[in-house]
């Protein structure tokens, strides 16, 4: 409970309790890959990305149910944020470092506000994306659509909270970074994808299906589990984006020749 508001209902997939379910058969994959990109021995680990006095993580806020509301200026994403204004004080607490995250809990209505790439300026905020969570719903973002995380994702509701420490128990997942996504995709309940390469990633970053009635399977679940029209590609699109937007007659260029085969100026 942050200010009299339960994070997310208890069947959400950050509150779910997964720890009776299998390992995922490439986990040891998963967990190779990421030390293997690295870059210094101490980002082979899982880092405990919080700290004494704040000086250290992502920190969070609640206000009253008062709180006046103050107008958002979008500098990259605007167009997959939640208009504002939002419920954010200019001295609401703003992470350190690159990502300037700002969290706000605003009591009564039980929703969170967060902002990315945040500075206040005088009479509001300045902000690289925003999102406007309901705490009491497990809708999820526009599919595609980023938040004021690279995954489409609550921030807050994957942080480990001083007061849950203290209690000796937390029963919600744990959110990380690492060095380097996979850029080709997502899964949910993440709806965005972010990176500059095609490197698998563990986690909910990277759909691993072995043959085709698996990655049929597996649209299906994602259909039935949110009503999303999520198919496979067909030949026609998957050559196309392997085609990287190239024009010419064949893919390997404009000319046939005796090592090539051709029906109906199809050349393969």
């Amino acid at each position: 409970m942050i200010g009299g508001c339960q994070v997310f209902p208890s069947d959400n997939p950050w509150n779910t309790d997964v720890s009776a379910y299998p390992v995922h058969p490439n986990s040891s994959a998963y967990i190779a890959k990421i030390d293997s990109i690295a870059s210094n021995n101490s980002q082979k680990y899982l880092h405990a990305d919080f700290g004494g006095n704040g000086e250290y993580g992502i920190p969070y806020m609640v206000v009253p149910s008062t709180q006046p509301l103050a107008p958002i200026t979008w500098t990259m994403y605007g167009n997959q944020s939640d208009p504002g204004p939002y419920p954010i004080p200019q001295n609401a607490p703003v992470e350190g470092g690159s990502d300037a995250h700002v969290l706000v809990v605003r009591q009564g209505e039980c929703k969170l506000y967060e902002l990315y790439a945040a500075s206040p300026n005088g009479i509001g905020w300045n902000a690289g994306s925003g999102v406007i969570w309901n705490l009491n719903s497990n809708a999820l973002r526009p599919y595609g659509w980023t938040s004021a995380d690279a995954a489409g994702l609550s921030i807050l509701a994957g942080l480990a909270r001083y007061d849950e420490v203290a209690s000796g128990s937390m029963n919600h997942a744990l959110r990380f970074t690492v060095n380097r996504t996979y850029i080709g995709g997502f899964i949910l309940p993440a709806t965005h994808y972010a990176g500059s390469n095609t490197d698998p990633i563990l986690g909910e970053e990277l759909p691993a299906q072995q043959n085709w009635n698996g990655a049929q399977s597996f649209c299906e679940g994602v259909k039935e589990r949110t009503g999303c029209g999520v198919r496979l590609p067909t030949e026609a699109e998957w050559e196309y984006s392997t085609r990287a937007g190239t024009t010419t007659p064949f893919y390997w260029g404009t000319e046939l020749n005796n090592t090539q085969a051709n029906c109906g100026g199809n050349g393969g």
